[in-house]
């Protein structure tokens, strides 16, 4: 296996951990959730998009301005 296909396999195994997350947290089982509804999220999915570019899951947040 190329250190390519290694990196991408990680980007895949990272974006599915932060998916069974998200799907926790709606109350539903992620172990429930059938392949065949994670098809059209990796098409679509800007978070699997991100990583493979070798950007973090989530932009930073912008710097909180105090108004005085």
């Amino acid at each position: 296996m190329t250190d390519e296909e290694k990196r991408v396999l990680d980007c895949v195994k990272k974006w599915l951990q932060i998916k069974a997350t998200e799907i926790e947290k709606r109350g539903e089982d992620p172990y429930k959730y059938s392949l065949y509804q994670l098809i059209p999220d990796i098409d679509h999915s800007w978070l699997l998009e991100r990583l493979l570019k070798g950007e973090e899951p989530m932009p930073p947040a912008p710097p909180n301005k105090r108004v005085a």
